[in-house]
């Protein structure tokens, strides 16, 4: 069934990328339009996936997928990491516009930080998955303040 519809499992997994990130693309634009600063921006960034993998079951599905390709070391695995690196790239751009606005320190590197803060929502996002039990709002809060910590020049 899978390859009738997709044509093979990498079209399923293309295919549910592409869901995911639409969905969520429209949520960031959403969020870019509402946010007063960059700032604001990264910590609406955390707000959106953890709304993400909270309501959309297929949330659950893309982690699924994405630890499957790295542990069986597939090709897919680059999918994920060009969409990964997608998001970097969004974090960088507002962590610059960020430092431009003298809102973060120009002595942060804006790459490696926006590595780092995704890495920090992958992280909070596969324990979300594996703790339904968990209240993501202390943790959201904590990495908002290391956020805004940050952010204190």
């Amino acid at each position: 069934m899978v390859t009738q519809r997709f044509g093979s499992k990498d079209g399923l997994i293309l295919a549910l990328i592409d869901y995911l990130s639409g969905q969520m693309d429209a949520r960031y634009e959403d969020l870019l339009k509402h946010a007063a600063t960059p700032v604001d921006e990264l910590a609406g960034y955390l707000d959106v996936l953890i709304s993400q993998v909270l309501e959309d079951p297929l949330a659950e599905a893309y982690f699924v997928m994405m630890s499957a390709a790295i542990a069986n070391r597939l090709p897919q695995k680059d999918v994920f990491l060009a969409s990964h690196e997608r998001m970097r790239v969004r974090f960088a751009d507002s962590i610059r516009r960020a430092q431009d606005a003298g809102l973060m320190s120009p002595e942060l590197d804006p790459d490696a930080t926006a590595l780092a803060f995704g890495c920090v929502q992958l992280g909070f996002a596969v324990q979300l998955l594996l703790n339904s039990d968990l209240d993501p709002s202390p943790i959201a809060t904590t990495i908002k303040q290391a956020m805004t910590a940050l952010s204190q020049k």
